[in-house]
């Protein structure tokens, strides 16, 4: 057999292998949740599109409220906040509570831009799901909600 000749056995499927094709297949859904955020986002993040979620279901708070809620680091979310109040789609106001704070509040802007984002992120998953059945659709849906459940509670499992 020359060297140009030489060929390559599949490897056996072990254990590890599907962790391996699960974090490939993780890694690879980040990617393309990017490139759907750079096409179809709008120019609207997913740090930004979580704020706006999190104010608009929870109401005002303070921005290290969020931090923790979102699991981002403030340094980050402040970055985003001031993007966001620089469009228009959020507002700060005093604390009732401690008239020395302020409280991030969503303003109708921003829940119009929330609304948008929601139905061209909705538009968008319809058609990647679109060459499933409903089986499909379900177990997909069964295994995601069950992957995020695991990975909530591992985190605040100690090591």
């Amino acid at each position: 057999m020359q060297a140009n000749e030489l060929t390559v056995s599949p490897a056996p499927v072990l254990p590890d292998d599907v962790t391996a094709r699960f974090i490939h297949a993780l890694l690879t859904y980040s990617r393309l949740s990017r490139s759907w955020e750079a096409f179809e986002g709008r120019g609207m993040t997913k740090i930004q599109m979580a704020i706006l979620t999190e104010l608009s279901r929870r109401g005002d708070q303070r921005v290290t409220m969020l931090s923790e809620t979102l699991g981002v680091e403030l340094s980050v979310i402040s970055r985003q906040i001031t993007a966001l109040y620089e469009a228009g789609a959020v507002a700060r106001v005093r604390d009732p509570e401690d008239g020395r704070a302020w409280l991030l509040t969503i303003s109708g802007q921003g829940e119009e831009l929330l609304a948008e984002a929601r139905k061209r992120r909705h538009a968008w998953f319809s058609r990647v799901l679109a060459d499933f059945d409903d089986d499909q659709r379900e177990i997909a849906a069964r295994i995601l909600e069950t992957v995020n459940a695991e990975w909530a509670s591992i985190q605040h499992r100690p090591s």
